[in-house]
């Protein structure tokens, strides 16, 4: 078993029961699974042969029963459930997704999880309950507690991820901060903190290290021109819902506001189901190319289907 270790909790990459070559119809496995999820007792798995195997709960005197599958029926019928599709490689998420469109690739309050690896020309499989992803007691309401918004959970992952240790000497620049999850929990382990975003903060946001600039990114430079008066900021991070080629552009001109070799963090945020990502992120590399070197394209645990999580360091 594969674990991924985050930054709170362990999370089960995957619980695979399993395992099929059919690579070109594994679409059809994964639908038939899912439409066992109708039944509240899971009494359902479909093996990797392609039988349906009941295991729980089955009103006949033997333990299992096997059902053959027409892989041509076109009735499959996928419940109203919340699913974490948790792949290997990841970009399987995505096929699965295009194959299977009821799913949504939920995140978060998804009442089940499935899991997928690819290699060594098989793919295993299973399909699990939301909880039971994850290995150590995890109450996710209590995690959230206090925060306006679940996205500060990219944002510790990616602190995560990539090595960055936040201090209490810290000054961060938060773009596009409304709401102010990011800038609720950066304020609680650095220096100061000023959120650029014409929209308001939460009120429990603007603690006594929060300085509001309520204006537009664009229209922030005198402002932030007096904020670096002696030393520029340690850390520039970007949560804002913009397509992210139009964040970059946004972004640009303030890395002059940050310090050599610090990082800045950009939530990518892909409208729809378009395969030109990798393009995007060519694209993106070339608009910071000037500014930034290490740069690097994630797609962690807490982003969407939708979502990556761009990182680079001044030069």
């Amino acid at each position: 078993m594969r674990l991924l270790h985050t930054c709170r909790y362990i999370v089960r990459i995957y619980w695979c029961t399993c395992t099929t070559a059919d690579i070109n119809n594994f679409s059809f496995h994964v639908k038939r699974m899912l439409m066992d999820l109708e039944g509240t007792d899971q009494s359902a798995f479909l093996s990797g042969e392609g039988v349906l195997k009941a295991s729980k709960k089955v009103d006949m005197e033997s333990d299992s029963l096997d059902l053959n599958i027409n892989y041509n029926s076109e009735k499959f019928m996928v419940p109203n459930r919340k699913i974490r599709l948790q792949t290997f490689p990841r970009e399987l998420a995505m096929k699965l997704i295009d194959e299977i469109p009821e799913l949504e690739g939920a995140v978060h309050d998804f009442s089940h999880s499935l899991y997928v690896v690819k290699g060594d020309g098989l793919i295993r499989y299973g399909i699990g309950k939301g909880e039971d992803m994850y290995l150590v007691a995890c109450d996710r309401e209590a995690l959230l507690k206090g925060a306006v918004a679940r996205a500060c959970l990219k944002l510790e992952e990616v602190l995560y991820v990539k090595g960055i240790t936040l201090n209490s000497h810290m000054l961060v620049l938060d773009v596009g901060a409304a709401p102010g999850a990011w800038t609720e929990y950066l304020s609680k382990k650095v220096h100061h903190v000023v959120a650029i975003d014409p929209g308001k903060l939460d009120q429990n946001v603007l603690a006594g290290n929060v300085t509001h600039i309520c204006k537009k990114a664009q229209d922030s430079m005198a402002d932030l021109v007096m904020w670096t008066t002696g030393r520029n900021f340690d850390l520039l991070v970007c949560d804002m819902n913009k397509h992210p080629v139009e964040a970059a552009e946004i972004i640009v001109p303030l890395l002059k506001f940050l310090k050599y070799g610090s990082f800045l963090i950009v939530t990518l945020k892909f409208h729809g189901r378009g395969k030109n990502k990798d393009d995007k992120v060519g694209e993106l590399k070339s608009i910071f190319g000037a500014s930034l070197k290490e740069m690097d394209c994630i797609w962690l645990l807490a982003n969407s289907i939708y979502e990556r999580t761009f990182v680079g360091r001044r030069k």
